[in-house]
């Protein structure tokens, strides 16, 4: 068993699991969980802060923490729980309705398809206006018209539960977009979308890098060697041959074309070699501080996958620590990117990519030695 006083935030995970995985399978109101919950929160905080004289006050310590991650967990995702949001778009019903909002991500599909992920802002019915919020999933059946990042477009349809058909072993859509935070799906013909208006936002920014750095790779690349480039390094498997794909999937090696924490510690790695050749100019704090923004920057290109977010924000401890002269234990670090990213978006937790990329770490740093 790992003591406990060596790896605090590692054993602080499981309780704040735990409150997670409770919040989601209760769907108690958020006014419910506040009221209760952020109360004992501080009374658990306060006692922590107190010192105590008693032979178990390891225990007594420990356990308050315990408890006040539980509470913590429970109340990140009840406010983060979009099912019982009251502004969200599922109190619309799932019907034909007129909705707006801001363009997130366009992948394209097979057969000239265009899959659109949508932040709804706003509900058309009856000559009003209703301010909402949610995602939804947009299938727009031809590309005639080409959709962009940033874009802000009106849209019209029958808004469609996701189901699963019931058939055994079957691919789990009401998990999978759940996990996303998608609530409904929508299809339409390019006809039936209008933009009314373009964003710069932070998101968008990294889109364009991403689609600016694909050009340029299509400049100098094609069919296979295009293909795997793009995966290799912007993590985008969309313009990937069949063939290749089989390739990869038969000799087990396809998550070597996944953007994950190996590419990260490359691209660190080799970040720091480039600025050391800048060492007359630059201190050793500023090149650290430099790399970190860099790889936050190149985490958000590649799409910010929990695998990749989990390496940048263990990375940035590790070189922050680096940077403060602090001694750090892999374990802990591990544990406290965990708390971080799922405080951040708790539905994280239900992404299989970010379940394996822990569990993997979490083999690595506990089995390594002793193998």
């Amino acid at each position: 068993m790992l003591d406990v006083r060596k790896f605090p935030l590692l054993h602080a995970v499981l309780p704040f699991l735990i409150g997670l995985v409770s919040s989601y399978s209760l769907q108690l109101p958020v006014a419910v969980v506040l009221s209760v919950c952020s109360p004992l929160l501080v009374i658990m905080l306060l006692l922590g802060l107190q010192r105590t004289s008693l032979p178990d006050t390891i225990i007594v310590r420990f356990s308050i923490m315990y408890v006040a991650c539980f509470l913590l967990g429970m109340t990140v995702f009840s406010v983060r729980d979009f099912r019982i949001r009251q502004d969200g778009i599922q109190r619309f019903g799932y019907e034909e309705t007129m909705v707006s909002g801001e363009v997130l991500e366009v992948k394209p599909g097979t057969g000239g398809k265009q899959q659109v992920l949508l932040e709804v802002e706003q509900v058309i019915e009856d000559d009003s206006v209703a301010a909402c919020s949610g995602k939804i999933g947009v299938v727009v059946m031809d590309d005639r018209q080409v959709i962009h990042c940033g874009d802000e477009i009106m849209i019209g349809g029958k808004l469609s539960k996701i189901e699963n058909a019931g058939n055994p072993g079957e691919f789990d859509a009401v998990a999978f977009y759940e996990s996303r935070k998608v609530s409904a799906m929508l299809f339409t013909p390019s006809e039936g979308i209008a933009k009314t208006g373009h964003r710069n936002s932070l998101n968008t920014i990294l889109m364009n890098w991403r689609a600016h750095l694909a050009s340029l790779m299509e400049q100098q690349l094609d069919g296979t060697f295009l293909g795997i480039a793009q995966a290799l390094i912007l993590g985008d498997k969309s313009d990937l041959e069949s063939e290749t794909m089989n390739a990869f999937t038969t000799t087990g090696s396809m998550h070597v074309l996944a953007v994950s924490g190996l590419h990260i510690g490359l691209i660190l790695l080799l970040l720091q070699k480039i600025l050391q050749l800048f060492s007359r100019w630059i201190t050793k704090r500023q090149a650290i501080i430099i790399a970190i923004v860099l790889i936050w920057i190149y985490g958000g290109i590649t799409g910010a996958s929990p695998a990749v977010m989990r390496a940048v924000v263990m990375f940035s401890i590790l070189s922050g620590a680096q940077l403060l002269m602090r001694q750090t234990h892999s374990l802990n670090v591990l544990g406290f990117s965990a708390i971080v990213l799922l405080c951040f978006d708790p539905w994280m937790l239900f992404d299989l990519g970010f379940q394996l990329s822990y569990l993997a770490m979490l083999g690595i740093f506990l089995l390594y030695r002793p193998i």
